[in-house]
């Protein structure tokens, strides 16, 4: 099983009634070709409802904690479904400077 399956399938456990787009955004940065390092999760659910961002967070990264070791980064978006449906556009995340 690959990383992005493996990540997706521990946010579902933890998140089973949540909106996710999971995205492997490591052909972005300067690491070999067909790499699992660098995701962005944007997730929506409704347990997130009056709790501070940085809680949000917590949450998400005390499901991943095993999974940790294997990538280098994880850019990650938490909002309730009602946060979600009044976003305009998607995070957008830095293209890294390639040396």
């Amino acid at each position: 099983m690959n990383l992005e399956t493996e990540i997706r399938n521990k946010v579902i456990e933890k998140f089973p009634n949540a909106i996710l787009n999971l995205q492997n955004e490591s052909h972005m940065h300067s690491v070999p070709e067909n790499s699992e390092t660098h995701f962005k999760l944007i997730i929506a659910d409704d347990s997130f409802i009056d709790t501070p961002r940085v809680l949000r967070h917590k949450m998400v990264f005390s499901q991943l904690r095993d999974l940790m070791q294997k990538f280098h980064a994880l850019a990650l978006h938490c909002y309730t479904h009602e946060e979600l449906s009044k976003l305009e556009s998607e995070p957008e995340s830095p293209e890294c400077v390639k040396k």
